[in-house]
């Protein structure tokens, strides 16, 4: 569990010192950019697109291990666009609960007994 603490840590932070050094250099048009490199058809359209699938994948999940509950559907947006810094500080949460291991903070607590 340390260990995946750690990815979790280090995935957060780099990628939090990476968009602010992006918003200071370039400001905040990062929705734009990425909707319309997708519209462009081009390689990064592509990956912005799986990484979109990703994304999506990750807030089913979110919504899923938490059977749907009004507050999962309600802070799902949260995980559809923000993307490493929210699934990261969601999990990282999870991992330090009492009991925490991977079987309940991949299945949640009703699917992991």
């Amino acid at each position: 569990m340390t260990a995946f603490r750690i990815l979790l840590a280090v995935l957060l932070a780099t990628l939090l010192i990476y968009t602010g050094m992006l918003l200071l250099d370039r400001g905040f048009d990062g929705f734009e950019t990425f909707f319309t490199d997708i519209a462009a058809m081009n390689w990064q359209g592509q990956f912005n697109l799986d990484f979109f699938g990703f994304l999506t994948l990750a807030t089913a999940w979110m919504m899923w291990r938490n059977d749907f509950k009004p507050w999962a559907l309600a802070v799902s947006p949260l995980f559809l666009f923000g993307g490493i810094p929210v699934l990261t500080t969601y999990l990282l949460g999870l991992s330090v609960q009492p009991g925490a291991n991977m079987n309940r903070i991949l299945l949640g607590p009703s699917r992991a007994r």
